[in-house]
């Protein structure tokens, strides 16, 4: 919300995106974000939606303050925001795509589960059920199950006997698992009639854990894996490093991924730097993460940044000076040359 009131760049942008969902989300999604004391985003109707745009809008912030990405990479709903923000789809394509997503999601019936688990993915896949997906990889010892609710508790009680005690995650389905497949056909469908094009910077892919490859254009096959399969988020980051980023930027309404990022320990030397933290100033985090990019060299456009500012020019006290007189006065010059002509130097 201090953004918003506060900074003209992400404001517009927020307005923009509201008014693009006018038709899809009701209520509308500046009533989500700031209106319902947040009640909504427990449910992926209204989260899909509110999370590609609050990211996008503080992409558009960043860029206008002259911070661009050498690469961008998002995780699971959140690769829809980088997606756009390489050049993939517009913006309206973007967040109508991502509101049928949710629509389609939050048709499911209820039922699901997930879970965080404390193990690396191999692991935790010994001791899954059929029905039982790795939703995400995140790192060595952060994986993601998804399920029907009584067969993730069954996995939990088998890898609570062996002393690893995960943690549920509070989501209204269980993304990423079999319980999605009903709505797959039907959201391949509404992206079919998007256009896609390759991103303009490096995009990094949740199904392969790479950077997409140098002209592929990830259309409507693309994003229908992208609903089912693992979100491989720790290769991502490990692919990140290898391409040399040492300078990583979360934008999002927290720090989780910037905190999974520097947990993982691919890139040990790196600033994990995030956009907004929960209980702390929006605008206090922003400039925090703006002093740490400018003085890793990140060139900072301040005319940009200093832009939605009045400047208005007002008189001011002169300097007060101290009136000392040192001046030397005619007669001691005088006795000065006159003395060193008749005596000499000791």
């Amino acid at each position: 919300r201090e953004l918003y009131l506060t900074q003209p760049v992400f404001r517009r942008f927020l307005d923009r995106s509201d008014a693009i969902l006018a038709g899809a989300l009701r209520p509308g999604l500046l009533e989500v974000v700031f209106g319902s004391g947040g009640a909504l985003l427990d449910q992926t109707l209204y989260a899909q939606p509110a999370i590609v745009a609050v990211e996008l809008g503080l992409a558009e912030l960043w860029r206008s303050w002259g911070v661009e990405p050498d690469a961008v990479a998002g995780h699971s709903i959140g690769e829809y925001a980088a997606a756009c923000a390489a050049g993939v789809f517009d913006l309206e394509d973007a967040l109508l795509l991502v509101a049928e997503r949710a629509r389609l999601m939050q048709d499911l019936p209820p039922g699901g589960s997930m879970a965080m688990v404390p193990a690396s993915s191999a692991d935790v896949r010994a001791k899954l059920t059929p029905a039982v997906s790795i939703a995400a990889s995140n790192g060595a010892r952060n994986t993601v199950i998804s399920g029907p609710r009584g067969e993730v508790d069954a996995v939990l009680d088998a890898l609570e006997a062996d002393c690893v005690t995960a943690r549920p995650l509070r989501v209204s389905h269980a993304f990423h698992s079999a319980l999605m497949e009903p709505m797959i056909e039907p959201f391949e469908r509404a992206a079919g009639r998007v256009g896609f094009r390759a991103p303009r910077i490096p995009l990094m892919s949740n199904v392969t854990g790479e950077a997409m490859e140098r002209g592929f254009v990830p259309d409507a096959t693309y994003w229908r894996r992208h609903v089912r399969e693992t979100v491989r988020f720790g290769d991502e980051l490990g692919a990140l490093a290898r391409m040399g980023c040492g300078l990583f930027l979360e934008l999002g309404p927290s720090r989780t991924l910037a905190e999974i990022g520097r947990r993982s320990g691919v890139a040990p030397e790196a600033d994990w730097l995030a956009s907004i933290e929960r209980g702390k100033s929006d605008w206090g985090v922003m400039l925090d993460a703006l002093g740490t990019l400018y003085v890793r060299g990140c060139e900072i456009d301040w005319n940009g940044f200093d832009a939605p500012y009045r400047r208005r020019r007002v008189a001011l006290p002169s300097y007060a000076f101290e009136r000392e007189r040192c001046w030397l006065e005619q007669d001691e010059i005088h006795g000065f040359a006159e003395r060193r002509e008749g005596q000499a130097w000791t």
